[in-house]
């Protein structure tokens, strides 16, 4: 999925739910009532490159076991990289649950509440 806007949607501008192997590229996703991007519940090896994920309500990118509802369920995320995007204005920038995400060279600033909120990453700060 590239070039696309994914803007002013009542719930998530872009959704994926048990879908792995997806690319998703240079879309914009601004404005949404819930996440700019959610992934959910099972979904593997994806690469979220190159977007802008701005003024979101409640998260520029979710990564979770639970539903947008909060209904969790077992099965986590695994091997997904999040990477050059550009994720402002949000109310928190990067939420991981349940997901062992490669998270690398992201623009992640000014969101309202956290720029990140993590349960389970492992991360390495190089100098």
């Amino acid at each position: 999925m590239t070039n696309n806007p994914a803007n002013s949607n009542g719930w998530n501008g872009i959704y994926l739910s048990s879908s792995s192997n997806n690319s998703l590229t240079n879309n914009t996703a601004n404005s949404n009532n819930d996440a700019g991007i959610y992934i959910f519940y099972n979904s593997n090896f994806n690469e979220i490159l190159n977007n802008k994920i701005l003024n979101n309500s409640n998260t520029g990118i979710t990564i979770s076991n639970c539903d947008p509802r909060r209904y969790c369920y077992d099965a986590g995320n695994s091997n997904n990289i999040i990477e050059d995007n550009k994720i402002s204005n949000n109310g928190v920038g990067i939420f991981s649950q349940q997901s062992n995400s490669i998270i690398n060279n992201n623009f992640v600033c000014g969101n309202a509440n956290l720029d990140f909120n993590y349960s389970a990453w492992q991360y390495k700060f190089w100098g």
